[in-house]
Protein backbone atom coordinates (compact mmCIF):
# COMPACT_ATOMS: atom_id res chain seq x y z
CA UNK A 1 0.00 0.00 0.00
CA UNK A 2 2.97 2.37 0.41
CA UNK A 3 3.70 2.38 -3.20
CA UNK A 4 0.34 2.73 -4.14
CA UNK A 5 0.13 6.09 -1.59
CA UNK A 6 3.58 7.16 -2.84
CA UNK A 7 2.45 7.45 -6.64
CA UNK A 8 -1.14 8.93 -5.69
CA UNK A 9 0.19 11.47 -3.38
CA UNK A 10 2.92 12.21 -5.74
CA UNK A 11 0.50 12.35 -8.60
CA UNK A 12 -0.83 15.32 -6.83
CA UNK A 13 2.23 17.16 -7.59
CA UNK A 14 1.83 16.14 -11.25
CA UNK A 15 4.59 13.47 -10.51
CA UNK A 16 2.54 10.39 -10.81
CA UNK A 17 4.44 8.37 -13.74
CA UNK A 18 8.16 9.64 -12.26
CA UNK A 19 7.19 8.23 -8.57
CA UNK A 20 5.78 4.72 -10.44
CA UNK A 21 8.83 4.38 -12.04
CA UNK A 22 10.77 4.68 -9.12
CA UNK A 23 9.51 2.78 -7.11
CA UNK A 24 9.35 -0.06 -9.79
CA UNK A 25 13.77 0.06 -10.44
CA UNK A 26 13.98 0.49 -6.54
CA UNK A 27 11.41 -1.80 -5.46
CA UNK A 28 13.54 -4.50 -3.89
CA UNK A 29 15.12 -1.30 -1.43
CA UNK A 30 11.44 0.49 -0.02
CA UNK A 31 9.80 -2.95 0.25
CA UNK A 32 12.68 -4.07 2.27
CA UNK A 33 12.58 -1.21 4.70
CA UNK A 34 11.29 -1.57 7.98
CA UNK A 35 10.27 2.39 7.55
CA UNK A 36 9.23 1.95 3.58
CA UNK A 37 7.01 5.62 4.11
CA UNK A 38 11.02 7.20 4.81
CA UNK A 39 12.30 5.91 1.62
CA UNK A 40 9.45 7.24 -0.56
CA UNK A 41 10.00 10.48 1.36
CA UNK A 42 13.51 10.40 -0.24
CA UNK A 43 12.35 9.38 -3.69
CA UNK A 44 9.60 12.54 -3.53
CA UNK A 45 12.96 14.93 -2.61
CA UNK A 46 14.44 13.52 -5.53
CA UNK A 47 11.72 14.29 -7.51
CA UNK A 48 11.40 17.87 -6.45
CA UNK A 49 8.36 17.74 -4.93
CA UNK A 50 7.21 19.74 -1.66
CA UNK A 51 8.09 17.07 0.82
CA UNK A 52 4.72 18.94 3.31
CA UNK A 53 2.56 18.12 0.84
CA UNK A 54 3.83 14.69 -0.61
CA UNK A 55 3.70 14.05 3.34
CA UNK A 56 0.32 16.02 3.80
CA UNK A 57 -1.40 13.63 0.69
CA UNK A 58 0.18 10.81 1.82
CA UNK A 59 -1.07 10.17 4.49
CA UNK A 60 -4.74 11.82 3.50
CA UNK A 61 -8.06 10.50 3.44
CA UNK A 62 -8.57 11.68 -0.20
CA UNK A 63 -5.40 9.49 -1.20
CA UNK A 64 -6.98 6.40 0.56
CA UNK A 65 -10.26 6.80 -1.12
CA UNK A 66 -8.57 6.94 -4.00
CA UNK A 67 -6.46 3.30 -3.43
CA UNK A 68 -9.66 1.70 -2.39
CA UNK A 69 -11.51 3.24 -5.25
CA UNK A 70 -9.34 1.50 -7.60
CA UNK A 71 -9.35 -2.14 -5.31
CA UNK A 72 -12.72 -2.24 -5.72
CA UNK A 73 -12.93 -1.73 -9.41
CA UNK A 74 -10.26 -4.08 -9.88
CA UNK A 75 -12.06 -6.38 -8.15
CA UNK A 76 -15.36 -6.12 -10.04
CA UNK A 77 -13.05 -7.21 -12.96
CA UNK A 78 -12.32 -10.02 -11.26
CA UNK A 79 -8.71 -8.92 -10.52
CA UNK A 80 -6.97 -11.49 -7.95
CA UNK A 81 -3.65 -11.13 -8.97
CA UNK A 82 -0.50 -8.74 -10.09
CA UNK A 83 -0.71 -8.27 -12.92
CA UNK A 84 -4.48 -8.75 -14.18
CA UNK A 85 -5.11 -7.87 -17.89
CA UNK A 86 -8.12 -6.84 -18.85
CA UNK A 87 -9.50 -6.06 -22.28
CA UNK A 88 -12.25 -4.34 -23.18
CA UNK A 89 -13.98 -4.85 -19.85
CA UNK A 90 -13.58 -8.26 -19.12
CA UNK A 91 -10.42 -10.38 -17.51
CA UNK A 92 -8.21 -12.04 -19.82
CA UNK A 93 -7.98 -15.18 -18.27
CA UNK A 94 -5.58 -16.91 -20.31
CA UNK A 95 -2.38 -14.63 -20.59
CA UNK A 96 -0.63 -14.94 -23.66
CA UNK A 97 3.26 -15.65 -23.13
CA UNK A 98 4.70 -12.90 -25.74
CA UNK A 99 3.85 -9.79 -27.19
CA UNK A 100 2.51 -11.24 -30.28
CA UNK A 101 -0.28 -13.29 -28.24
CA UNK A 102 -1.24 -9.76 -26.95
CA UNK A 103 -1.26 -8.28 -30.53
CA UNK A 104 -3.23 -10.94 -31.55
CA UNK A 105 -5.79 -10.40 -28.58
CA UNK A 106 -6.16 -6.84 -29.31
CA UNK A 107 -6.73 -7.54 -33.10
CA UNK A 108 -9.22 -9.40 -32.11
CA UNK A 109 -10.87 -6.99 -29.97
CA UNK A 110 -10.82 -4.47 -32.58
CA UNK A 111 -12.22 -6.67 -34.95
CA UNK A 112 -14.56 -7.63 -33.08
CA UNK A 113 -15.71 -3.91 -32.42
CA UNK A 114 -15.71 -3.15 -35.37
CA UNK A 115 -18.25 -5.88 -36.78
CA UNK A 116 -20.64 -4.31 -34.11
CA UNK A 117 -20.34 -1.23 -35.79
Amino acid sequence: MVGHRAAEAAGRQGKFWEMHDLLYERQSTWSASKNPATVVEDYAAELGLNIDQFKTDFASESVNNAIQGDIKAGQALGANSTPTFVLNGKKIETLPTDVTGFSKLIDEAIAAQAKKQ
